[in-house]
């Protein structure tokens, strides 16, 4: 289990780049994947830290036995960030998204989630098989603030709901309660 009350443990520092931007920016970041990604020699417990994306503002890690590579899901992070981003605008705030094993990543009242965002750490969570279905979802959780969480903005069936489905996300207007216009 990782103790994310320690964490010092979770991260190594990786200093803000600059790549510039549009394609190179993305071509740069899968480089910094590449090479930031020696792995090896953590122990099971502490996530591998895939470094600093996107000028710093996404710290990107990987529990241990994640079925994939830095690489490989940083990529996957990177298009779905880049597509959020063109649409929405830039994810202000730093914040650490951490890819784990297990189908769900946060639990309350009953109900698993496959993503989750907590504004007290900056810390995104998502299940390694839910990345494309939730990351967008937990992005814009990050962008409005902690009022987000009971999905009662109308921009949420207004905005995300479309772009989602014109992105071939999830379709979550069923879980949003939106209503056909």
């Amino acid at each position: 289990m990782l103790d994310l009350k320690r964490p010092e443990l979770c991260t190594r520092s990786t200093p803000p780049t600059s790549y510039g931007d549009g394609v190179s920016r993305s071509l740069a970041a899968l480089a910094l994947l590449s090479l930031a990604c020696g792995g090896g020699g953590l122990p099971d417990d502490i996530p591998e830290d895939c470094g600093a994306l996107l000028d710093g503002r996404l710290v990107f890690q990987m529990e241990s036995g994640v079925n994939g590579t830095c690489q490989s899901i940083g990529q996957q992070l990177l298009v779905i960030q880049s597509l959020f981003e063109a649409q929405f605008g830039l994810v202000e705030q730093p914040w650490t998204v951490l890819v784990e094993t297990m189908d769900h990543v946060h639990s309350q009242a009953d109900v698993n989630y496959g993503g989750w965002t907590d504004f007290v750490t900056h810390r995104i969570s998502l299940s390694q098989y839910r990345i494309r279905q939730l990351y967008g979802h937990e992005l814009f959780h990050a962008q409005l603030g902690p009022e987000s969480s009971s999905h009662g903005e109308p921009s949420w069936c207004a905005a995300l709901s479309p772009w989602e489905l014109a992105n071939g996300l999830e379709d979550e207007r069923a879980y949003l309660h939106c209503t056909a216009n």
